[in-house]
């Protein structure tokens, strides 16, 4: 019935209803412009795509049930009303769209009425089930004894009776009471006493089944067994004493004490303050629970939650103009695997040889080891870089070390009476059969990030896959330097301290050699041990002994504010 209610004989209904009110707290206009909000913008979700409901009310808000009962009004009126010649029901009791009616006429007269109901309002239609015998409306069972109508309880064959079981997270007093009301429902509804017996064993075998106490149960039902029928449709009457309110809301907890015993011993410390108590009464705060995350509210979603597409796998991949990093060195994979770890690794992005920022693994295809290594440039560059101090065996990096110092196992070609393109191919043919390059990440950088920045975040990356693909050389790898202990060295010492190595601790001063002048400053013959490296002036003698370690630090940012 939501959905199906014309939005301008909802707005005109409730327009008549706040015209007609006595006492007028907020405007007719007002109102109808939130209700005008709640109902254009009725937003929801589903599979990933969002969706505005254009006609109706929906079924979700608080303000729907009242505004689909004022628009029913007007139908409700016409029912009502002596203007037409149609034969009306004796009794026509609507709650929300379920009604239910007696009917003295002839069935023919009834389908005519339905008929004449359909025609109201086109987007609102009823359908219309009648029986002789009896007839369900809502959880009750109507039916007629002798002329006089009489009711018993009604569920449907789709109701399992999930009733709230005793052993879950929920307060005592909750799930105690649940078989009490259960009996005053089945006394309330049962008009006479043999359905009143045949129900009270039905509902009791329920609430068994659901893991009450028999003993519990029994007692709910035996305290309504004395209690008169029509007493239970009596209002009861409450009383407001003015006072507001104020709940402690806490959530639930099994394993703690109760809050309401804690609550009201130490209730009277209000009292000590005159200002508190004024706004707060004393007998105005009282414990009160909220609901905590079930199992199910924790690993299942309202939302509905659609299969992702599969998420299509990176590569290192060579580059179309076929460069000689491509030709002779780069392997083309989506798997990153190392000589130290039988694990494989997928790579994420797709890297070429002009990526920038990149973590690179070697593979010495010779020697059975990996080097991991990055660069803020791209990886032609370095590679480039790898191959001039490999060709001229400059102990530059760690890779061109490695070569020079395995000459047997990675020999260098040195042809006679060639040119340099062809001693060129030479090179680059022979080193193919050597050594192995994949490209195996890459990182983000900021657009204002400085070059040390830039470094810290390239050596993090680099230290991580040093980690996970093991070629440091504890392991048999290639990597002498790692990665993670000089960024953890630098945060300790601080990126600016410059360390310098010196003789050992046994050799006497005068033996160090120092290539510029020397001017001598006499120094205490005790001297403290200071926790701040001191600025040395430019072309001084290091007067600091050294420590244990043979070396000695001097601050690199004080130096450069010496004066010239």
């Amino acid at each position: 019935m939501f959905p199906n209610i014309p939005k301008d004989l909802g707005i005109r209904k409730c327009k008549e209803v706040l015209d007609a009110r006595d006492s007028i707290r907020l405007s007719t206009e007002c109102i109808l412009e939130a209700l005008n909000i709640s109902l254009e913008y009725n937003i929801a979700q589903f599979d990933n795509v969002w969706y505005r409901q254009t006609r109706g009310a929906a079924m979700g808000p608080h303000d729907s049930c009242p505004y689909a009962d004022i628009a029913m009004s007007e139908i409700d009126a016409l029912v009502h009303s002596d203007e037409n010649t149609i034969r009306k029901p004796e009794n026509w009791l609507r709650y929300r769209d379920d009604i239910y009616d007696t009917w003295l006429g002839s069935e023919a007269e009834l389908h005519e009425f339905t008929s004449w109901l359909n025609t109201l309002n086109s987007s609102i239609q009823f359908t219309c089930a009648f029986s002789k015998e009896g007839i369900e409306f809502l959880d009750t069972f109507i039916y007629d004894v002798n002329g006089t109508l009489h009711t018993k309880l009604f569920s449907k064959a789709s109701d399992t009776h999930a009733y709230l079981p005793p052993a879950s997270c929920h307060p005592y007093h909750v799930c105690k009471n649940n078989p009490s009301q259960v009996a005053r429902r089945v006394r309330k509804i049962s008009s006479e006493e043999k359905n009143y017996e045949a129900a009270k064993l039905k509902f009791s075998s329920h609430l068994s089944d659901r893991g009450y106490s028999e003993e519990i149960v029994k007692q709910a039902f035996d305290k309504f067994d004395e209690v008169e029928r029509s007493s239970l449709f009596m209002e009861s009457s409450k009383t407001e004493s003015g006072v507001r309110c104020f709940p402690l809301v806490t959530q639930f907890n099994p394993h703690l004490p109760p809050v309401a015993p804690v609550l009201n011993k130490h209730k009277h410390l209000l009292l000590e303050d005159p200002i508190v108590n004024k706004f707060i009464p004393q007998d105005s705060i009282f414990a009160s629970y909220c609901q905590p995350k079930s199992i199910q509210s924790l690993l299942v979603s309202s939302a509905f939650n659609s299969t992702p597409p599969p998420k299509t796998a990176g590569n290192c991949s060579k580059c179309k103009n076929n460069c000689t990093f491509c030709k002779f060195l780069l392997l083309e994979t989506d798997t990153i695997v190392s000589y130290h770890t039988d694990r494989r690794y997928k790579i994420k992005h797709d890297l070429t040889c002009t990526t920038e920022g990149v973590i690179y693994l070697l593979n010495d295809l010779v020697c059975l080891r990996s080097y991991v290594g990055s660069t803020i440039t791209d990886m032609r560059t370095r590679a480039s870089n790898y191959r001039n101090h490999i060709r001229t065996q400059h102990k530059g990096c760690e890779i061109a070390t490695h070569f020079a110092e395995e000459l047997e196992n990675h020999p260098i070609p040195t042809p006679q009476n060639c040119t340099k393109s062809e001693m060129l191919t030479m090179f680059n043919n022979q080193i193919s059969q050597q050594i192995q390059f994949t490209i195996i990440d890459r990182v983000e950088f900021a657009e204002n990030a400085t070059y040390a920045t830039k470094k810290e975040i390239i050596y993090k990356a680099e230290a991580y896959w040093q980690t996970q693909l093991r070629t440091m050389k504890k392991y048999g790898g290639l990597n002498v330097r790692d990665e993670r202990k000089v960024m953890n060295s630098k945060i300790a010492k601080g990126n600016t301290t410059k360390v310098l190595e010196l003789p050992p601790p046994n050799i006497s001063k005068s033996q160090i050699p120092n290539p510029t002048p020397k001017t001598t400053r006499q120094e205490p013959q005790n001297k403290p041990t200071l926790t701040r490296t001191q600025p040395t002036r430019p072309n001084s003698p290091l007067s600091t002994p050294p420590d244990s370690s043979g070396t000695l630090r001097r601050s690199q940012r004080n130096k450069n504010k010496l004066p010239r």
